[in-house]
């Protein structure tokens, strides 16, 4: 099936989804509806292949997660700080690890704002919670 026959509007879709990243929804019935339609969508849109990693690193998540939240990044990368904080900033205040720094990009936990510079996303602001800190520690106790 062709995509230009069947969506004729992909990139006025593609930019009402970039939208949404920026602005997302208010009405939470519709946020959660769209939530699992994008979830659905995302697994039908894998490959085999893609399915694998997604299912053999998901435990790595929470294990970042978790080695993130001893390093403490997100609570600087919440506080207002659109443009962003250097790579070396974060290693000098938080001691933080620029290879974890990728990863907790690849996963949307933040955001790389340019070259060597990162910034908060809503997920972000989720994990400098205290509460939900300490539920990843729960999760995932040190060894």
């Amino acid at each position: 099936m062709s995509t230009s026959s069947t969506f004729p509007n992909v990139e006025t879709l593609f930019a009402w989804l970039e939208t949404l990243q920026e602005h997302p929804l208010e009405d939470e019935a519709l946020r959660e509806r769209l939530y699992e339609a994008t979830r659905r969508l995302s697994w039908a849109l894998e490959t085999p292949s893609m399915t694998i990693q997604r299912i053999m690193y998901s435990p790595l998540q929470l294990i970042m997660a978790r080695t993130a939240n001893e390093m403490e990044p997100f609570d600087m990368l919440t506080n207002g700080n659109s443009e962003g904080i250097s790579t070396a900033r974060l290693a000098e205040v938080k001691d933080v690890d620029p290879v974890l720094l990728t990863y907790l990009a690849s996963m949307g936990m933040i955001k790389e704002a340019g070259e060597d510079s990162w910034a908060g996303t809503n997920i972000t602001s989720a994990l400098a919670i205290p509460g939900y800190q300490a539920g990843i520690r729960h999760q995932y106790p040190s060894p």
